[in-house]
């Protein structure tokens, strides 16, 4: 019986200081976010877009990383859509994204709802300029 305790331990041990061999080595070090943009304005939002994913990932193992969680931080900067989603083994993540342009605003109680061309509303504001050009939606 001593001799099996002794084995289980030694497995157990085995095996937690692979685990953390591992993770320790193929933990997201590098976070390249690609973005082709539209505007002046996306590129600043591309900042703060990218420093949120760096601080979602920068404990994580690259094997546990999940597209859903970068899909939620997607989700807070509407003007932005990821298109692609690699893990580049040992440490890095690499996301595409593209900047939604926009192409309508509706007008409603003195607020214009700026939309893309899928309907999605990017931003609601004073003005039916568009960020890009200046130009009215």
């Amino acid at each position: 019986m001593k001799k099996f305790i002794t084995i289980l331990l030694t497995v157990a041990l085995f095996v937690t200081a692979t685990v953390l061999g591992v993770n320790s080595v193929y933990r997201v070090d590098t976070l390249d976010l690609n973005i082709r943009f539209v505007s002046e304005d996306a590129k600043i939002e591309a900042e703060r877009l990218r420093a949120d994913l760096a601080e979602l990932y920068e404990k994580e193992s690259v094997f546990t990383v999940k597209q859903t969680d970068a899909e939620n931080v997607f989700a807070n900067y509407p003007y932005f859509r990821m298109t692609e989603f690699k893990k580049e083994y040992p440490n890095k993540l690499v996301i595409e994204a593209t900047e939604d342009a926009e192409v309508f605003s509706v007008e409603k109680d003195g607020e214009f709802y700026v939309l893309a061309l899928d309907g999605t509303v990017l931003s609601v504001r004073k003005t039916a300029e568009n960020r890009s050009d200046g130009k009215p939606n």
